[in-house]
This record gives C-alpha cells, structure tokens and sequence, in this order.
C-alpha cells in the first residue's frame, strides 16, 4: 500500500530532521543514518513494480524501525526523556506500519 510507505518515509526525514536539531553524539548518529535509511526504504517500497521487491523493502523497513526502538538502550542514551521517547514512538510506528505494509502486499 503505497499510503503507508508515504507515511513511513515521511517518519524517516522526522528522524533525519531531530537528528539535525539535537546536540552532537551517537543520538544524532544513529537519527540521522536510521532515519535516512528508512526515508529511501520507504521510497523504494512505494515505487516498486514487483510486489516481492516491495515487500522486501518494507520488511527492511520495518528491521530499521526495530532498530530505532531499541537504539535508545543499546547505545545507551536512556538518560535523555525526550530523544528516548521519540525514537521509541517513532521506531514503533514504522515496525507496525512496515510490516502492515507487508501483510497488505
């Protein structure tokens, strides 16, 4: 479904963008190159002709946003409220939205 990849890559440049805004360290790191990835993912699930391509960039999509998840504790800035809370809603939203993106493939 085109619509949620729109939506998933849109959630991308969110992150590329809070990534751009925060202060320098392995936050902006991993915002920017998930958010980056996700964003061109996304894309690529939105234009592809052959379903099997789509779906695989929509499960790919949908890893990174696993990733994002639980970024926050693997790289351990659990300690700042407001990037931890958006990389975990963000990252929560794009595994739900990639993986229906699948489903509905």
């Amino acid at each position: 479904m085109k619509r949620v990849s729109w939506v998933n890559f849109s959630l991308g440049l969110w992150l590329v963008t809070v990534g751009l805004a925060s202060r320098p360290g392995s936050v902006v790191v991993e915002d920017i190159t998930a958010g980056l990835f996700i964003a061109f993912a996304a894309l690529w699930a939105s234009q592809a002709f052959d379903v099997a391509i789509s779906a695989a960039a929509s499960w790919a999509v949908a890893i990174v946003g696993a990733w994002v998840t639980i970024a926050p504790f693997a790289l351990r800035y659990h300690g700042s409220r407001l990037p931890v809370a958006n990389d975990v809603l963000v990252g929560l939203t794009v595994v739900a939205l990639g993986g229906g993106n699948v489903l509905l493939k």
